[in-house]
């Protein structure tokens, strides 16, 4: 740890984004805009092929922003042939980041709820046929 740094242990929403490895220099200008514009606490680019982006929970706001961004991804899916393999899924959970001084995340946050994220993910079949996709639907189970 960097010093003012700490580890903390919090609660999320969050959104994972793939693209099929389809990206080009336009999906993700448009991409970033959309996750920029949602104003996430925290968000990266997984290379090659996608992003996961957080949102504090404890921010009042933050399932919107996070809701919004999941259905502006929807509708780049389903109605832009060039975001034709994207997937997107959503997930909330405790998840372990580092803070700086100022409370601010400056460490990608890890945990199993990230991962469902991507369990989690719908592409452009599942959206065509309206399937739903509530919070934390298929979380990973550690019991039968």
């Amino acid at each position: 740890m960097g010093l003012f740094r700490k580890a903390i242990e919090d609660e999320f929403v969050i959104v994972a984004i793939s693209s099929g490895l389809t990206m080009d220099v336009d999906n993700n200008g448009v991409m970033v805009t959309a996750i920029e514009r949602s104003r996430p606490s925290y968000w990266e680019m997984m290379n090659p092929d996608g992003y996961t982006v957080f949102f504090r929970s404890r921010e009042s706001d933050s399932r919107a922003r996070a809701e919004g961004l999941v259905s502006q991804v929807k509708d780049f899916i389903v109605r832009d042939d060039s975001f034709a393999e994207f997937k997107v899924g959503l997930s909330e959970g405790r998840l372990i980041t580092e803070v700086n001084w100022r409370g601010r995340i400056c460490f990608p946050p890890m945990g199993g709820a990230a991962n469902d994220a991507f369990k989690n993910q719908k592409g452009k079949t599942e959206l065509q046929n309206n399937t739903p996709e509530p919070i934390g639907a298929r979380r990973a189970s550690g019991s039968a």
